[in-house]
């Protein structure tokens, strides 16, 4: 059999969307709403997919070696939303309580940890693949014949056939089609006057960058290419949006750096515990969507063993669990009521 395949999730992207679901749904009223949302979508994933092997890889609040290089970088961003900022630290430990290892570098982004693991996990399999899980096209200058991205946004997968269609340049010419364009969101300034169709053209036309600056092909009666500073601002371009595949692995948790990156068992009571918040007089927990205890809400009769079968219910229709999630947490909290 061939070996099974290391399933790599852009944390940031997921918990960013599951704050905003999370928060879209609830009106704007669930403290821990994207948490919550977060672990589900985990647990669908490990689930939808079989993973045995994987990890969740985040961004580190900070500056990184790009910020460094160019201090337009990103500078764009708008600062997130404060109960965003409030439920970051519970993102990676509700990822290590699904059972998932994390990983996070300072001075690097999440996306060049990505790069790394690739390159680890079939240095370590051979013959293995690796399935990406994300939506930033920045990662699909890693799609090979062993590497694929899952777009959960778009609802497809990429292959290196499928960014050719998608991108309209094969994977090896991702980073320059991006540095030739450049990229507003993320303060990537590329060459000046040059869009996407340009960019594309300039791809075809030219196997490398080098190519292109010796061309020195001119853009709306221009030649952007022909001074130094040009020359110097697309090759800063390309650096930025390459990935940097030297970043340092680090698992958090679970796995040490020298083992496969196996999942463990989900543990359910810390689930439960990064996904409330404590109730105003002191009772242990406190199920968010309506701000109640959970002995207090419609649906509940009491504090013995035989109420979490309605616990659960309730769990699963408002917290859109699997229904073996529900049951699960639902005995950790009525275990928990009784200490």
């Amino acid at each position: 059999m061939p070996p099974l395949p290391l399933h790599i999730i852009d944390g940031n992207g997921f918990l960013h969307r599951a704050y905003h679901a999370r928060q879209k749904a609830a009106g704007g009223s669930a403290p821990m709403g994207g948490v919550q949302a977060f672990g589900s979508m985990l647990a669908k994933l490990t689930r939808e997919h079989q993973v045995k092997h994987g990890v969740v890889v985040f961004d580190v609040p900070g500056p990184t070696w790009r910020h460094e290089r160019w201090a337009g970088y990103k500078a764009q961003r708008k600062a997130p939303d404060a109960d965003l900022v409030a439920q970051m630290p519970r993102f990676a430990p509700m990822a290590r309580a699904h059972g998932w290892p994390t990983s996070a570098a300072p001075g690097f982004e999440g996306d060049d940890l990505v790069a790394a693991m690739v390159d680890w996990w079939l240095a370590h399999e051979p013959g293995g693949r690796v399935v990406i899980h994300a939506s930033d096209k920045d990662l699909l200058q890693l799609v090979t014949d062993q590497v694929q991205m899952a777009d959960p946004v778009r609802g497809r997968t990429f292959g290196a056939a499928d960014v050719q269609a998608f991108l309209g340049v094969p994977p090896a010419q991702v980073t320059d089609l991006l540095a030739y364009q450049g990229d507003e969101i993320d303060g990537v300034p590329g060459v000046p006057g040059v869009g996407k169709v340009t960019a594309l053209q300039w791809c075809q036309q030219y196997p490398t960058p080098a190519d292109c600056i010796a061309a020195n092909p001119r853009v709306r009666g221009k030649h952007p290419l022909a001074t130094l500073d040009g020359v110097a601002q697309l090759r800063m371009s390309h650096e930025l949006v390459r990935l940097r595949r030297d970043a340092p692995i680090r698992f958090e948790a679970f796995t040490p750096a020298t083992a496969p990156a196996t999942l463990e068992a989900p543990h359910q009571a810390e689930i439960w515990r990064l996904g409330t918040v404590p109730t105003e007089d002191g009772r242990p927990w406190q199920f968010e969507h309506d701000q109640r205890p959970c002995w207090d809400r419609p649906g509940w009769t009491g504090r013995g063993r035989e109420d979490y079968e309605e616990r659960a219910a309730i769990l699963e229709t408002d917290a859109a669990l699997s229904r073996a999630e529900a049951e699960a947490q639902a005995y950790a909290i009525v275990r928990a009521s009784f200490r």
